[in-house]
C-alpha cells in the first residue's frame, strides 16, 4: 500500500468524520449561505434527510480510518461516501457564494475520493464487467 493511498484516505476519512459530527454537535459554525442555498440546505435538514447523509458521512469517514493498516473496509467507505462527495461538489460549485473560489476545497475532496476509486480498481472491477 503506498503512502499516496493512506494520505488520501485519512484526508477523506478525517474531512467525513469532523464534518458529519459537527452537523450533529455543530462545533464548527456554518458561513452565512445566499438564498438558494440556505433553501437547500434547509430542505435538506428540515425533512430529516440531512441527518442522514450526516451519518453516512461519520459511518463511511470511520471505515476509511479504520482501514488505514488494511484495505478491509477502505471499498465500503468509498462506496458510501463518492456520491456524497459528487453532490458536495457540485453544491459548492453552483451555489458557491464566493465566485467558485469556494470550490476548491471540494474539488480536493473529489480529487482525492477519485484517487481511492483508483486505487481500489480490482474491488470494483464486478461494476464495469460485462455480465451478458
Amino acid at each position: 500500500m503506498n503512502i499516496a493511498t493512506i494520505v488520501a484516505r485519512a484526508f477523506v476519512g478525517l474531512i467525513f468524520v469532523v464534518f458529519g459530527l459537527n452537523g450533529f454537535l455543530q462545533f464548527i459554525p456554518l458561513p452565512e449561505l445566499p438564498e438558494q442555498a440556505g433553501a437547500f440546505m434547509g430542505l435538506l435538514f428540515g425533512s430529516g434527510i440531512g441527518a442522514v447523509v450526516k451519518l453516512l458521512e461519520i459511518i463511511g469517514g470511520g471505515l476509511l480510518l479504520a482501514s488505514i493498516g488494511t484495505k478491509r473496509f477502505a471499498p465500503l467507505g468509498i462506496v458510501i461516501l463518492a456520491p456524497i462527495v459528487v453532490v458536495i461538489f457540485l453544491f459548492h460549485l453552483l451555489m458557491a457564494p464566493d465566485g467558485g473560489a469556494g470550490v476548491v476545497m471540494p474539488g480536493l475532496l473529489l480529487a482525492a475520493t477519485g484517487y481511492l476509486v483508483y486505487a481500489y480498481k480490482e474491488n470494483f472491477a464486478g461494476i464495469f464487467a460485462d455480465h451478458a
